[in-house]
């Protein structure tokens, strides 16, 4: 007998939310340790530790976004300088905000150069974005100067 044919009896209905609340109540009393696959080596995790030393006094949180910093929800984007597709010469860093669009206060745009060193960094306040996918091309760079934050 299986759930798709509907033909469970009360019997097994019962037996399934007896299970379901064992499980929960267990998984409540015994949280797993959340450990990630990739943990210090992905571009984005390492980002994230990035952002923490740049926003002094930021708490690392898990949802909805990747940091708490000063009251405000920030997004951590890491991106690596690629090569432009359309003119096959400059660079761009590109960056997805679609799931985190509205959902945060601040986009912290992290600009990696190709030996993996921290070219740019920019804050962003959520409202001034109206785009999806953010692109940042060399010779854009200027467009996002009020947002640029300098490394001391």
């Amino acid at each position: 007998m299986t759930y798709k044919s509907e033909e469970w009896g009360e019997y097994e209905k019962t037996r399934s939310k007896k299970r379901l609340e064992y499980f929960k109540k267990y998984r409540k009393a015994h949280p797993q340790k959340q450990i990630y696959k990739y943990q210090g080596t992905s571009l984005g995790y390492r980002g994230e530790i990035d952002a923490l030393n740049i926003l002094k006094s930021s708490e690392k949180i898990i949802k909805p976004c990747d940091l708490k910093w000063k009251g405000k929800l920030v997004d951590v984007k890491t991106g690596k300088k690629k090569l432009s597709r359309k003119t096959g010469k400059s660079y761009c860093w590109k960056f997805l905000l679609t799931k985190q669009k509205g959902k945060v206060d601040l986009f912290l745009i992290i600009c990696k150069d190709l030996e993996d060193k921290i070219e740019y960094i920019f804050l962003i306040p959520d409202k001034d974005l109206q785009v999806n996918n953010l692109t940042i091309a060399e010779q854009q760079v200027n467009k996002y100067s009020k947002y640029l934050i300098t490394l001391l």
